[in-house]
């Protein structure tokens, strides 16, 4: 009985640590790659009505440079090379940053860009 008095707040201090812990990581590439995935679906939906298919981008490759905390709480400044193919202008590589924060995927909760008035500086 001693040792499951003992072991108990060892479990539950170690269990909120760790949880801590994963609140405050950056996002991985594979993590920043799906937001904006997600984030392109959504533009797609929409072009997809007035263009049809040939109107959609298409995400080639995403590759995380650099993440680190914002002054935001909870919110990641993070450097991406994105590779697309856009309408009409066809394959386009840029070097460009995207704010990351946990949120409503519409699927769950995941890393969601974070746009507008709501980002980091």
């Amino acid at each position: 009985m001693k040792n499951l008095a003992l072991t108990t707040p060892i479990a539950l201090i170690l269990a909120s640590s760790i949880l801590l812990v994963g609140c405050s990581r950056a996002p991985s590439e594979s993590d920043i790659k799906t937001a904006y995935t997600n984030e392109v679906e959504q533009t797609n939906a929409l072009t997809r009505k007035f263009g049809g298919d040939s109107m959609t981008i298409k995400v080639n490759g995403l590759k995380k440079l650099d993440c680190k905390a914002s002054s935001n709480k909870g919110q990641f400044i993070c450097q991406v090379e994105i590779d697309t193919t856009l309408p009409i202008i066809g394959v386009h590589h840029q070097n460009t940053q995207l704010t990351l924060a946990q949120g409503d995927t519409g699927n769950g909760q995941g890393w969601v860009i974070v746009r507008g008035v709501d980002a980091a500086p």
